[in-house]
C-alpha cells in the first residue's frame, strides 16, 4: 500500500505533542485510507479541515450558537456561520452536529463520507464536492468505531468507514476527491435523541494524491481516522 504525506503526518503529531506541552488544545489530525475489494490502495494525511469545521470548533469552545453574529450574507472572516453544500449560507440558530454524531446508518449521499470527481485544489472555504451521485454508485451505510485510547502514544482516535458499490451498468468511475458532510442539530427531541436536520455542510475535503478507478462490480471503501493527542 502506498502512503502519502507521511512527513506531514509526523509533523502534525509532533505539533500536537508540542501543544499539549504548552497547555494548548491539540488540533484534530485526520488521515484516510482507500481500499478496493478489501485490498488497501493507499493512505494519506488529510489536508483540508475547512472553514465550516473551524467555525464549528470555535462555536463549541465558546458555547456559542452560530449565526448570532453571522447572518446569511457573508461567509468568511469575522462571521460564524456555515455554508451548505448547495452554496447557501445557513440561516438557522442551531448547533453543529459533530463529525461522530452524523447519522452514519443512512445510505443517503447527503451525509457522511462522500465521493467526488473534481481535481480542483483544496481551499479553506470549500463547501462542496463535485459529488458522484448515488445514481452512479451505491452509497452504503457508514460505520463508526468506538473511541480508542492509545496509552503508548497518548492519543484518542476514532475511525469512520463507508463503502461504495459500483453495481450500476456502465463505465468505470474515477474518484478524484473525498470528503465528509455533517449537519445541524437542534439538540434533543422528545425521545431523547439528537435531531439531525436536512441542512448539510462539508467539513472536510481531500483531493486524492492520485485518482482511483472503480470498475463495475468493485467495492471502494474509504476510512477516515481522527486523532487527538493527550
Amino acid at each position: 500500500m502506498k502512503k502519502y504525506r507521511q512527513l506531514k503526518l509526523l509533523g502534525a503529531r509532533a505539533l500536537s505533542k508540542g501543544c499539549r506541552a504548552l497547555h494548548l488544545t491539540p488540533p484534530a489530525i485526520a488521515q484516510y485510507q482507500i481500499d478496493i475489494d478489501g485490498i488497501p490502495q493507499f493512505s494519506s494525511k488529510s489536508e483540508s479541515w475547512n472553514r465550516n469545521f473551524l467555525n464549528m470548533m470555535t462555536c463549541a469552545n465558546f458555547l456559542f450558537l452560530p449565526l448570532l453574529n453571522g447572518g446569511t450574507v457573508t461567509f468568511g472572516d469575522g462571521v460564524l456561520n456555515t455554508k451548505k453544500v448547495d452554496g447557501s449560507i445557513s440561516s438557522n440558530n442551531y448547533g453543529f452536529s459533530p463529525i461522530g454524531a452524523t447519522d452514519l446508518s443512512t445510505t443517503s449521499s447527503t451525509k457522511g463520507i462522500v465521493l467526488g470527481s473534481s481535481d480542483v485544489a483544496e481551499t479553506f472555504d470549500d463547501h462542496a464536492l463535485t459529488q458522484i451521485s448515488y445514481t452512479d454508485i451505491s452509497y452504503q451505510a457508514g460505520i463508526k468505531s468506538a473511541p480508542s485510547w492509545d496509552a503508548v502514544n497518548r492519543k484518542w482516535s476514532m475511525t469512520l468507514t463507508r463503502s461504495f458499490v459500483h453495481d450500476k451498468i456502465g463505465t468505470p468511475i474515477v474518484v478524484k476527491e473525498i470528503g465528509h458532510i455533517s449537519g445541524e442539530q437542534i439538540g434533543i427531541n422528545d425521545a431523547g435523541g439528537e435531531v439531525d436536520l436536512t441542512n448539510s455542510f462539508l467539513i472536510i475535503r481531500d483531493l486524492l494524491p492520485t485518482p482511483i478507478t472503480i470498475n463495475p462490480g468493485q467495492v471502494l471503501t474509504v476510512s477516515y481516522t481522527i486523532e487527538y493527542a493527550y
